[in-house]
C-alpha cells in the first residue's frame, strides 16, 4: 500500500469518531460475552437459582384422583395371542404351570378403555432438589398400614408378577437430609416351581440384585429413590416375565387399578404441586411419561374437595 493512503486512514478515522458524537450516535453495546475469537470471554450475569421448595405434610388431607384411558393402540387380542406363544416358547419344563397362570400381555391391560398399571405420583417442586417434609412417626405409620396392604410386595404365583407394577416408599426427607424409611421391595415366590429374580434400575448396565427364589421363598431387595427412574424385575428362568417398581421419598403416589383409576390421599393443601404420570408402553410401546410435552403438571390441592387429573395414553 501507497504510505500516503496509509496516512490518509490514519487522519480521517479520528474525525469519524468526532462526527459520531456529534451528531449523537451511541457507542456499540457491550454485550458482556465473547466476541469470537480473541474477544471477551467475560459471562452474561445468571439470574440465581430458585430457593429449594420443602412442603410440609404434618396434618395433610388432600386427595388428588383420576383416570388413565387410552386413545388408539394396537390389537389387543393379538398382542394377548403373541404373548400367549411367547410363554409357550419361553417356559420350557415349566410351561404347563406357566400356562395354568395369567397369559394376557402385561405391558398393556387395558378393558374398556381404561389402562391398568400406570403410575402417578406427586413433586413438591419441579427440581430435584424439592421434597416433601415428613416427620419420622409420621413415616412410620405409612409404612406400616402399607406393609398390612402388601403395597410394597410382588409375588410369581405362575410366570407373571403380580402384580406388575408396584410403587415404594423407600425414603423421606426430614426437614434435613434423606434417609430410608426401612421399606423394601418383597419379592415372592409362591409357585410350587424355582424363579429368578434381576432387579435393575432401568437404563443401569448392572443389576442391584440377581438371585434364584425357591418354591414358597422370599426376597428383599433393597431398592432407593435415588434416581426418577424405575427399577426393572426380571426373571432369567422365564425371559419373557418382566415388571416395573418405582421407588419414591414419599408415599404420594399410585398405579391405576383395572379402571384406569387412581386415588392420592393425605396431599399437602393450598400450594402449587406438580403431577406426573408415566406409563411403560407411553412412547410407542416404551416407557415413558403421559403429560403433555413430557413434562411435570402442576396442580393445587384445596381442602375438603378432591383435585381431579387425568391422563391419556395415546398410541397410533
Amino acid at each position: 500500500m501507497n504510505m500516503r493512503h496509509v496516512w490518509k486512514i490514519v487522519l480521517t478515522a479520528p474525525v469519524a469518531v468526532v462526527l459520531a458524537a456529534a451528531l449523537g450516535c451511541p457507542p456499540a453495546a457491550d454485550t458482556g460475552g465473547s466476541t469470537g475469537a480473541g474477544g471477551s470471554t467475560e459471562a452474561k450475569a445468571t439470574e440465581p437459582k430458585a430457593a429449594a421448595v420443602s412442603v410440609k405434610t404434618k396434618g395433610a388431607k388432600g386427595t388428588v384422583k383420576g383416570k388413565v384411558t387410552l386413545t388408539g393402540g394396537p390389537d389387543l387380542a393379538k398382542l394377548n395371542a403373541d404373548y400367549k406363544k411367547t410363554i409357550e416358547a419361553g417356559g420350557g419344563a415349566d410351561v404347563a404351570h406357566c400356562l395354568k397362570g395369567d397369559t394376557e400381555f402385561p405391558a398393556l391391560v387395558v378393558k374398556d378403555g381404561a389402562v391398568a398399571n400406570a403410575v402417578v405420583y406427586l413433586m413438591a417442586g419441579p427440581s430435584k432438589s424439592d421434597h416433601f417434609e415428613m416427620d419420622k412417626a409420621d413415616v412410620d405409620g405409612v409404612v406400616a398400614k402399607r406393609k398390612e396392604a402388601k403395597l410394597n410386595e410382588m409375588d410369581q404365583p405362575f410366570c407373571a408378577f403380580k402384580p406388575h407394577v408396584v410403587t415404594l416408599f423407600t425414603d423421606f426427607y426430614n426437614g434435613k437430609k434423606t434417609e430410608p424409611t426401612g421399606e423394601k421391595l418383597e419379592v415372592k415366590n409362591s409357585a410350587p416351581i424355582g424363579h429368578n429374580t434381576k432387579v435393575a434400575l432401568m437404563g443401569a448396565t448392572s443389576p442391584l440384585i440377581n438371585q434364584v427364589i425357591a418354591s414358597n421363598g422370599s426376597l428383599p431387595v433393597p431398592v432407593n429413590a435415588k434416581e426418577a427412574k424405575p427399577w426393572m424385575v426380571n426373571c432369567d428362568v422365564h425371559k419373557f416375565m418382566e415388571a416395573y417398581a418405582w421407588a419414591f421419598e414419599h408415599p404420594y403416589s399410585a398405579v391405576t387399578n383395572e379402571k384406569g383409576e387412581f386415588t392420592i390421599e393425605n396431599v399437602p393443601t393450598g400450594q402449587d404441586l406438580y403431577i406426573v404420570g408415566w406409563h411403560e408402553y407411553a412412547k410407542a410401546g416404551k416407557p415413558g411419561s403421559l403429560n403433555k410435552g413430557g413434562k411435570p403438571e402442576k396442580i393445587k390441592v384445596e381442602d375438603g374437595k378432591p383435585t381431579e387429573q387425568n391422563f391419556t395414553l395415546e398410541l397410533k
